[in-house]
């Protein structure tokens, strides 16, 4: 049994007045003559969307070979957020590729007003763009709002396929229902692929590492002896504190480990500083290109870090990982892709929240143990 669910409803909004709007909205959406459920032949366009941030849209990259196995002569097109294009920049299976910048997923440092006017500026343009490739086919991954699913019904997409749980879902021609399981979000995303083909092999799939000998020659490292430490996320509630960075750190340094900190931004370089003021490492913050960046992971001896785009990176590229992870949402839905990653957790009555901003305390990340984690790598 779960021990709580993340569902309200059919929505995965934990706010009541959130879903006192999204249930009046969809209720109004109900009365358009949208027909549902249809048969249709395979398409010669399909586009993928996830508008989240870049963890979620390297996950959402195992569903790209599946759909070009299945439909080996259809054009591939995907929306993203403009912080997830590298993803998918230079993948050899996406033919064009669509940016909006939704404001709910924007963690710029911009005022409210600023967000939404990014916003409404990349939506107008991609409409343009997405009008002009006639796509046959959307299928929007995301099951929690923010979704994009009022632009693919305005763009006058003809088969519209996502989930209702994060609202609009009565403008979706292929509605599905979430259902609250135990299983990685590459499940859900699977899921939705039903009409041509259900994949087997749930990897994300990032396009070919670029000059990798250069970049470790650039940076003075050696193929597979480092060790790769990312403490950083684009939410700092969801981060470990410096002190047991630091008391990890010490232990791998006594190890013979050569430690290489990655992050971006000042906030994320501030923090390394702080942590190598006590041990020693290399700070290569800001310092990498993307490609960069998975070259690092890639070709690392072990990488530790918290759940973050860079831990989906190292799971990818099957590299042994440690990652830190709270107590906000479910392990299991980002933990099962990888045998080789290790998942610490922090076991409290009230995980999982579910909440967005967690709490105050954050015990259950704050409270893992570093000498837990220290002991697994020696393991």
């Amino acid at each position: 049994m779960l021990p709580r669910s993340m569902l309200n409803g059919i929505y995965l909004f934990q706010n009541r007045k959130a879903i006192r709007v999204a249930r009046f909205i969809d209720h109004l959406l109900g009365f358009l003559p949208i027909k549902h459920n249809f048969e249709f032949p395979k398409p010669k366009r399909i586009l993928i969307s996830n508008c989240a941030h870049m963890g979620d849209v390297i996950l959402s990259t195992s569903v790209i070979k599946t759909l070009r196995d299945a439909l080996p002569d259809c054009e591939i097109g995907i929306v993203v957020g403009s912080w997830s294009k590298p993803v998918i920049d230079k993948h050899p299976d996406i033919k064009s590729i669509h940016i909006v910048d939704h404001w709910k997923a924007n963690r710029g440092s911009y005022t409210f007003l600023e967000k939404l006017k990014i916003y409404w500026t990349s939506r107008k343009r991609a409409m343009r763009e997405i009008k002009k490739q006639k796509y046959d086919v959307v299928i929007d991954l995301c099951f929690y709002y923010p979704n994009l699913i009022p632009l693919w019904f305005q763009a006058g997409i003809p088969v519209r396929i996502g989930y209702s749980s994060g609202g609009f879902g009565p403008l979706l021609t292929h509605s599905h229902q979430f259902v609250d399981k135990m299983q990685s979000v590459m499940e859900y995303y699977n899921a939705l692929l039903l009409p041509f083909a259900r994949g087997r092999d749930l990897k994300p799939q990032l396009p070919p590492l670029v000059n990798p000998e250069n970049t470790l020659k650039k940076h003075g490292l050696d193929s597979g002896q480092y060790t790769v430490i990312h403490m950083g996320s684009g939410d700092p509630t969801r981060e470990w504190p410096l002190e047991n960075w630091i008391e990890v750190g010490n232990e791998l340094n006594k190890l013979g480990r050569k430690l290489v900190f990655t992050g971006y931004g000042q906030r994320e370089n501030s923090a390394i500083e702080k942590v190598l003021e006590s041990i020693e490492g290399i700070n290569l913050c800001n310092l990498l290109s993307f490609d960069e960046f998975r070259v690092v992971i890639a070709l690392s001896n072990e990488f530790l870090g918290v759940n973050t785009g860079s831990a989906h990176i190292a799971a990818t590229y099957q590299i042994p990982s440690y990652v830190i992870f709270h107590g906000i949402d479910r392990k299991e839905h980002w933990s099962a892709y990888s045998p080789k990653t290790t998942f610490f957790t922090k076991s409290v009555k009230c995980s999982p929240c579910f909440q967005k901003n967690g709490c105050v305390s954050m015990d259950c990340i704050k409270k893992i143990s570093p000498r837990d984690v220290i002991n697994c790598i020696l393991r």
